[in-house]
């Protein structure tokens, strides 16, 4: 009698437990894969790698002549990028000694395509620039 609004019904419950899955699991490998980005008004100090400052939301940035974006894995600061009117200025990569805070490596690439590279030795002093 019922039988087919109850077998639609039990379909409709069957993909919409299946989109579910499949949007956490699309979530949480996208957020595996590229690192958590957040945004930033601004930065402070001039310690290397920078210490991004004033966490805004990305709509935010488009009201803002100047941002910054840092890209964080496992804590650390891995990129910082510098906007300006919707431009990347220049971008700063880090990679840290394992099992460290302290940073190994510092690659600037700047607006025009310039690449400057610092190295540093375990206890974070400069050791060589490139």
């Amino acid at each position: 009698m019922n039988s087919p609004k109850i077998l639609t019904f039990f379909c409709l419950i069957g993909l919409l437990f299946s989109f579910n899955s499949c949007t956490k699991s699309q979530k949480m490998q996208s957020a595996n894969e590229g690192g958590a980005v957040k945004y930033f008004s601004g930065w402070s100090g001039y310690s290397i790698p920078m210490r991004p400052k004033g966490e805004i939301s990305k709509e935010e940035t488009h009201k803002l002549d100047a941002y910054y974006v840092g890209t964080f894995e496992g804590g650390l600061l891995v990129s910082f990028e510098k906007f300006l009117h919707q431009e990347r200025l220049w971008t700063d990569y880090y990679t840290y000694w394992e099992n460290s805070k302290k940073i190994r490596k510092r690659k600037m690439v700047r607006e025009d395509g310039e690449v400057q590279i610092q190295s540093f030795v375990e206890d974070g002093k400069l050791i060589k620039e490139e």
